[in-house]
C-alpha cells in the first residue's frame, strides 16, 4: 500500500460550509487537520443512490478506492429508501434529482427509519435545497461535479461531524 501523507484542509466546523467551495465560510482557526478520505472512512459501509449511470460508477470507483464497503446502488429514490433500509449503511451519498422519489423526499423517510450519515450529492447550489438538507438532519451537501480529491474529504469531514453528534 502507498503511504498517505495528512494534508491540511480548510473545512467548517458545521454543516453548510460542506459545499462545492471548501474554504467558503471558515475562519483560519477552524482548520482541521485530515487524512485522506481512506481513514475515517475506511471499512464503511455506503449505499449510493445516483440516477445518473455515469456518475454512480465514478461515486463507486471513489469510494471503492478510499476502502469503503459500496453496500447498495439504487437509480431512483424509491430504490434508494429500500436499499439503504434493507442494508443500514454507516454513509449514504444521495443525490437530488431522482426519479420516482426525490433526494430531500427520500432522505426524510432514511432519517425517520435510521440514522445514518447522509450526504447530499447534487448539481444544485441553491440555498433553499442546503436549508431543506440541513433541516432534515443531513451530515452534508456536495455540489457536482465531483472527483475523489473534492469529494472524499468532504465526505470525511461530513463523518466526522456526524460522529461528534452521535457522542
Amino acid at each position: 500500500m502507498i503511504p498517505v501523507r495528512p494534508s491540511a484542509v480548510r473545512v467548517p466546523l458545521w454543516w453548510s460550509c460542506v459545499s462545492h467551495d471548501p474554504s467558503e465560510g471558515v475562519a483560519p482557526d477552524e482548520t482541521l487537520r485530515l487524512e485522506t478520505g481512506a481513514d475515517i472512512l475506511r471499512d464503511k459501509r455506503v449505499v449510493i443512490v445516483e440516477d445518473e449511470a455515469i456518475t454512480q460508477l465514478q461515486l463507486r470507483k471513489i469510494c471503492l478506492a478510499a476502502g469503503m464497503q459500496v453496500v447498495g446502488l439504487a437509480a431512483d429514490g424509491e430504490q434508494g429508501v429500500h436499499k439503504v433500509l434493507e442494508t443500514a449503511p454507516d454513509l449514504v451519498l444521495l443525490d437530488i434529482n431522482l426519479p420516482l422519489l426525490d433526494g430531500l423526499s427520500a432522505a426524510e423517510r432514511i432519517l425517520k427509519e435510521i440514522s445514518p450519515c447522509v450526504v447530499m450529492l447534487t448539481a444544485y447550489d441553491g440555498e433553499e435545497y442546503r436549508r431543506r438538507a440541513q433541516e432534515l438532519g443531513t451530515c452534508g451537501y456536495i455540489v457536482k461535479p465531483v472527483t475523489s480529491s473534492t469529494l472524499l474529504p468532504k465526505l470525511q469531514a461530513a463523518y466526522q461531524r456526524f460522529q461528534r453528534g452521535a457522542q
